[in-house]
This record gives C-alpha cells, sequence and structure tokens, in this order.
C-alpha cells in the first residue's frame, strides 16, 4: 500500500494567472462551456487565457529510470463530464453574479451534470439568471466542481471513472464520504472506491478505507485523508484552504476582451500521462510490469494524471 502510494509523488496541479495588458470589464450576454479532446485550442488561443493550470509532466517519453520495454505514454479521454457545484461571474465592485448555485454537493441533480464525448462534444449553452439579458461590468468567471468523471482505457478495455475535485464528508455536504482526490467507479448502479496496490476495479469496495489514500497527505484543516488524484501542492494551495468544515474546488480567474460571448473551455488533451510497462497503451495499475517495476504501482513506476488546462475566452 505504501509503495504504492509513493508511486504517485509527481501528480500535481498549480494554478496561474496568465497576463494581459488590456484588462476591462466587459457586458457578457452569453455563456457556454466545452470540452476540447484535441482540437488545437491550446495553439489556437487568441485572446487571455483566463485559466490554466501547469502540470508535473513526465519529462520525456523515456521511463525514469529507464528500463527496456517501457516507455511514457499519455492519453486523452473519450468522455469528460462535470459536476458544477456553481458557476458564476464577478464584477468591477467585486460581486459574483451566479449563473447557477446549487445547495449542496449532494444536491446537483444528475440532469445537470454537464456531458461531453469525442464524439458529440458541442458548447453547452448556460441560461442567463432570470429575467437577465446582458451583465455588465465582468472582469472574472469562476466555477466551482464537485466532481469529474473520464473515460480511460484501462485494464484494456474503456473505463469511466469519477475523480472528486471537493469533499462532500460534512453534514451540510450530506456525509457523502468522499474526499479530494478520491478515485471511485460504478458497477451495476453502485459506487465503489479504486483500490490501490491492486486492480482498481476488483475490490467492489463501498465505503472509504485507507485503501484510497494518495499523496495528498491529510488536510490540515479538516483532518480528511485524501484521495489518488493530486498531492499536497495541489490540494494545500490558499484557494482550498477553506477552513474545517468545507473544502470546494474553486477557481476564478479575471476576463479580457470585447466580445459578448463567453465561451469556458476545458482542454484535456493528454491529461493522464503513466509509464507503460507492457506498451499495450491501456492504464493497467498493479498488473502489467517489468520486474520489479510494476505499471502506476510500485515506487518508480510514474503516473501523472493532471487536471485539464482551462481558457476563457470572450
Amino acid at each position: 500500500m505504501k509503495i504504492y502510494l509513493a508511486a504517485i509523488f509527481i501528480c500535481a496541479v498549480l494554478f496561474t494567472v496568465a497576463s494581459c495588458e488590456d484588462d476591462k470589464s466587459t457586458t457578457i450576454s452569453a455563456v457556454e462551456v466545452g470540452v476540447d479532446f484535441g482540437a488545437g485550442a491550446r495553439s489556437s488561443l487568441k485572446t487571455l487565457i483566463s485559466m490554466e493550470t501547469q502540470k508535473f509532466a513526465l519529462e520525456s517519453t523515456d521511463c525514469t529510470p529507464p528500463v527496456e520495454g517501457c516507455s511514457v505514454v499519455s492519453q486523452t479521454p473519450t468522455q469528460y463530464n462535470i459536476a458544477f457545484k456553481s458557476i458564476f461571474l464577478k464584477t468591477e465592485e467585486g460581486e459574483r453574479v451566479y449563473l447557477f448555485d446549487h445547495d449542496g454537493l449532494n444536491s446537483i441533480p444528475k440532469e445537470k451534470i454537464f456531458e461531453f464525448d469525442s464524439d458529440n462534444n458541442a458548447p453547452i449553452q448556460i441560461v442567463l439568471p432570470e429575467g437577465t439579458t446582458a451583465i455588465t461590468g465582468v472582469t472574472g468567471i469562476g466555477f466551482e466542481i464537485y466532481y469529474v468523471e473520464i473515460e480511460l482505457k484501462a485494464y484494456g478495455a474503456p473505463r469511466l471513472i469519477r475523480i472528486y475535485m471537493s469533499d462532500d464528508d460534512f453534514a451540510h455536504h450530506g456525509n457523502g464520504g468522499h474526499h479530494q482526490g478520491d478515485i471511485t467507479y460504478q458497477e451495476n448502479g453502485t459506487e465503489y472506491w479504486a483500490q490501490g496496490a491492486t486492480n482498481w476495479f476488483t475490490g467492489e469496495l463501498s465505503s472509504r478505507g485507507a485503501y484510497a489514500n494518495g499523496a495528498g497527505g491529510i488536510d490540515p484543516e479538516t483532518g480528511h485523508e485524501r484521495g489518488m488524484f493530486g498531492n499536497e501542492m495541489l490540494w494545500n494551495s490558499p484557494e482550498f484552504m477553506q477552513g474545517a468544515n468545507n473544502d470546494i474546488f474553486v477557481l476564478e480567474r479575471g476576463i479580457s476582451g470585447s466580445g459578448s460571448s463567453l465561451t469556458l473551455t476545458f482542454d484535456v488533451t493528454d491529461t493522464w500521462s503513466f509509464e507503460d510497462y507492457d506498451g499495450d497503451g491501456s492504464f493497467d495499475p498493479c498488473e502489467a510490469e517489468i520486474p520489479p517495476y510494476i505499471e502506476a504501482c510500485s515506487v518508480d513506476a510514474h503516473w501523472n494524471p493532471v487536471f485539464p488546462l482551462v481558457s476563457a475566452l470572450n
């Protein structure tokens, strides 16, 4: 178990703000959310990238230490679903204008999950607050995320996993039992935690245990152990230090431009990298191996899941 957890020390996300010489407020009359599955959003951005992530990527296509038959592989999810708690615009007065805001993490209806796949990734329009045709003086945008779901090739087949970006293990969020970074999956309508140190999908573990813990350590405010996505550098960021009774994943960044339509795009290209020990391009934790190295399981068998680059263009 501890060997497996040590293998993911490189999982990290840092949040940075892109600079722009012409920051100003603008009027927004339409907002949409989209996902880029590799169509080149990173190279086509011509205005401010107002939200972006910097990942600790595996630095080359060679495994570290070098192992014959091993190479670094990056996967782009074929499906990407986002459970937003809220999306809001920031005004020049410092106010938040919520486009929507669910009461608690446990109150997000299934039909309100934003679902995208690589074959049908048309942006989803967000309805402005009732009676509103435009919002003036907008300087920024922000959002809160409960979890994301991604479909990857794992153990030789497409698998949908859920990554919890927020902690719902509080009474006001329904005592859901999920902590930051937890990874789960569904079988026949039942949710199970991915089991570290073995095949993720064999345990059928319906409650959280030490097997779910990752490199994020223990939250110094809530005392909750964190899951296998991310590390302390991510989860101890100031944005997520919200006191002893709250841990919601939130990003808030400035926007700039003269357009009235705002598009929030999640670029998920190559957001799941790992050292592939059997050369099949499939993510096979604790199964594929080149002794003494076991894929995404032994100390030097690195894997690097990251949150996507997010751009806000208007």
